[in-house]
């Protein structure tokens, strides 16, 4: 085998898996703790720690929000939701209010 043809395919597995491409999709279903039924509507969010690029560049932002929104999104009627791709320190908030939780 080439060299040349191994590290480019090193560099586009690299490419791939720093770009979220090799992530597989998480869906996460949101139910009561009594009776197990679905809450449609609640706010869930995908958070991501700030990037050593994005410290350098704006250490004051990066000081105060340490963490950036990758993904926000609400919950179906079946109580469903899905990130297309969650990195490993990634945090899930999952946002419910008084409302909500009541059946």
């Amino acid at each position: 085998m080439n060299p040349h043809n191994r590290i480019c395919g090193l560099l586009v597995f690299a490419i791939l898996l720093f770009s979220g491409c090799v992530n597989p999709p998480v869906e996460m279903l949101v139910r009561r703790a009594e009776g197990d039924t679905p809450v449609p509507g609640v706010r869930v969010q995908q958070v991501r720690p700030r990037s050593w690029v994005e410290k350098l560049f704006n250490p004051v932002g990066a000081a105060y929000h340490p963490e950036r929104i990758v993904h926000d999104h609400v919950t179906d009627d079946q109580g469903r939701f899905r990130f297309q791709s969650v990195q490993p320190h990634d945090r899930i908030l999952i946002w419910v209010y008084p409302d909500q939780a009541d059946p």
